[in-house]
């Protein structure tokens, strides 16, 4: 009878949407093998819009510089 080296739980802190299970109970899985998929699109979409905020910002502080040292 063989019985498992170790077991853990998995928990998904993120909240995000389960998208795919890649393993079943009791399968043997290796250290770096993908469990489970998530959909990650609403983080990704704000991610990307976040990136656009700083990036805006970055615009307006460069501007601020070239009017102020023109002065």
């Amino acid at each position: 009878m063989l019985q498992p080296m170790l077991e853990a739980k998995l928990s998904n802190t993120a909240g995000w949407k389960v998208e795919k299970i890649l393993v079943k109970e009791g399968d043997r899985v290796k250290k770096g093998q993908k469990l489970i998929l998530y959909d990650s699109k609403t983080a990704e979409r704000e991610l990307k819009d976040e990136v656009t905020v700083l990036n805006k910002q970055k615009i307006g502080l460069h501007n601020f510089r070239i009017s102020t040292s023109c002065r």
